[in-house]
């Protein structure tokens, strides 16, 4: 199991088509509400899963995680209304 029960492909998949991003952040004392601990990336580098979504390996100096946050949105966003928002245009 790479994360917890709870953060199946699909409820990831959903909170994301809601807004929730990925953060990229030192490492806290507790993981913030609405938030899921994914990984912790220690110091040098190695990446570790987070199998219980909130608690994570034993804390090291310098550790920094990687989190899921909450959805911006409650209303889930939809293929059409997607497919209907144009792509940004790349400088030419």
């Amino acid at each position: 199991m790479l994360f917890a029960p709870a953060l199946t492909r699909p409820s990831i998949a959903e909170r994301h088509g809601r807004g929730s991003r990925m953060l990229l952040q030192p490492r806290a004392e507790v993981v913030p509400e609405q938030h899921d601990l994914l990984f912790v990336v220690r110091a040098d580098g190695q990446l570790l899963p987070a199998e219980t979504g909130d608690v994570g390996p034993e804390p090291e100096p310098g550790d920094r995680v990687v989190l899921l946050g909450p959805p911006l949105s409650h209303q889930p966003i939809t293929r059409a209304q997607t497919a209907a928002t144009p792509s940004p245009r790349k400088p030419q």
